[in-house]
């Protein structure tokens, strides 16, 4: 249980309200807006002035809910790659070839901070030279620097679970149910918190795992241009098979429930045509190819994305996003000209994102506007920065990311109001200090103190813990499953008693 959650500040060290390390929302840096970004469109609103408290006139926008955002394959949510891939070379594929049942011996607890929750531990995972990366529940990865290596923790039994060393570094694929890795030629299935091997077989050659979770395995084969369901218990055979779409897009939508496929949209459990999205695929045309496919981070919140790829060399300003009606096969709103979204089944809004280079500067101009779900209609625009992608979330209301200022404090986070735009908050940190976010609890990092902000309660500083110490520096704090943790480069993993 978070501190949000238990109420009892006594035990957590939770600061009085006054002692809060953010800038008030009527002292909000107003974030600059570059003069190479195009002049926003006329018909978006900015973001209100905060001081004004909303538009001149306009009618009371009825609230959003406060929400806590689903851990999208916690994907977006609570990590920052560059911090817990230090150390597994930026890439983490977790599979097993025995659980190993070790377990970690706990030494002395560091000294408390005088503020916040302690740390207990250190817990020894036996890999030195490591880094650590969440992403299956309750365990994380270690791994020695430069090495295949992995060995999974697992942060409620404090037990090593498993050990491997996969043919090739890949991104992860699987989630804590199941992860799927590739160990001497072999799909393995395992179970992360057991290192239980769910299924084993040959990986046909020329094929590769595209996507792995909730119990299934989806390859796609390059000679020819094809899609395999598996099931982890027998990864051998095929459950349905289709045409690739051959493009460099995503196949599974949907939080795994549809697939991309060269002739249309189906079922990742049963290969079953879905209602809607037959026109998924690559098209040829006179005047212009393009290339459909489908998006969505739930079932039933999807986009219809169209891809111009006449320019091969256009990286940006290329694609169109369209809300659609999975149950009519029909569109909700016109087709929208940006990058792309970011969405919370939750919340009535979605964020559309346009980048731009500034070939002056080298550096990437970013515009958010936000959108009404499923009608689409603009409600403000804001230049935003791209260092804030990595966690960019809606979180009790709010929108959480990152604005290019030209303050002291480059690329601060920053939460605008999801419906009018108002800025609910900005950190006097920028978006490298963020590390993750539990529950209300927004994390970040100053000057070797991990500080939670309270995103339920005007992102007040709910409390503040001292990082444990290694030899030569801070250990790197994260959140995998309900757990804060913090690894080091000894291996060595601590954990914070909320």
């Amino acid at each position: 249980m978070t501190s949000a959650d238990s109420g009892d500040s006594q035990g957590l060290g939770i600061e009085p309200a006054d002692a809060v390390d953010f800038v008030p929302a009527d002292q909000a840096v107003a974030p600059a807006v570059p003069g190479t970004v195009p002049p926003p469109d006329a018909s978006v609103p900015s973001a209100p002035d905060t001081a004004a408290g909303g538009w001149p006139g306009e009618q009371s926008v009825a609230s959003v809910p406060s929400t806590t955002t689903p851990d999208r394959t916690a994907e977006l949510a609570l990590r920052r790659p560059g911090a817990f891939l230090v150390g597994l070379v930026g890439v983490i594929i977790v599979a097993v070839v025995a659980a190993l049942g070790v377990r970690a011996v706990s030494a002395n607890r560091p000294a408390p901070s005088p503020t916040g929750p302690t740390w207990s531990g250190p817990w020894q995972t036996g890999v030195t030279n490591s880094g650590a990366a969440p992403g299956l529940g309750d365990v994380i990865v270690v791994g020695p620097f430069n090495t295949r290596a992995l060995t999974g923790f697992d942060l409620s039994t404090k037990q090593v679970t498993f050990s491997l060393t996969p043919d090739e570094l890949t991104e992860p694929s699987g989630d804590a149910t199941g992860f799927v890795a590739i160990v001497a030629g072999q799909i393995e299935a395992v179970e992360p918190s057991t290192g239980r091997i769910l299924g084993q077989a040959p990986l046909p050659a020329s094929a590769s795992v595209d996507w792995a979770g909730h119990g299934l395995i989806l390859t796609e084969q390059l000679t020819p241009f094809s899609l395999c369901a598996r099931a982890m218990a027998d990864p051998g055979t095929c459950l349905w098979t289709a045409e690739s779409t051959s493009a460099s897009r995503q196949n599974v939508f949907g939080d795994g429930r549809w697939v991309n496929t060269g002739t249309g949209v189906v079922d990742l459990a049963t290969g079953q045509p879905a209602n809607f999205g037959q026109d998924s695929g690559f098209h040829r045309s006179p005047t212009g190819d393009t290339f459909v496919y489908y998006d969505g981070s739930s079932p039933d919140r999807v986009f219809r994305v169209v891809v111009t790829v006449d320019d091969g060399f256009k990286i940006w300003g290329n694609s169109t996003y369209q809300p659609w009606d999975i149950t009519t096969d029909q569109a909700t709103a016109p087709a929208i000209a940006v990058d792309r979204v970011v969405t919370d089944p939750t919340v009535p809004v979605f964020m559309g994102f346009t980048y731009q280079n500034d070939m002056s500067t080298m550096d990437i101009n970013t515009v958010a506007t936000a959108y009404t779900w499923p009608d689409g209609k603009a409600l403000w625009q804001q230049p935003t920065s791209i260092a804030g992608r990595d966690f960019e979330q809606f979180v009790d209301g709010n929108f959480l990311t990152a604005i290019q200022t030209t303050g002291p404090v480059p690329d601060p986070v920053v939460a605008f109001d999801a419906t009018t735009g108002a800025t609910a908050w900005q950190s006097s940190l920028n978006a490298n200090n963020f590390y993750g976010r539990l529950g209300h609890l927004i994390l970040m990092v100053d000057h070797g103190t991990l500080v939670a902000y309270d995103a339920s309660a005007g992102c007040q500083v709910a409390w503040r813990s001292t990082l444990p110490k290694l030899a030569t520096a801070w250990c790197v704090p994260g959140v995998a499953g309900t757990h804060i943790y913090c690894s080091g480069v000894d291996g060595q993993v601590y954990l914070l008693d909320l």
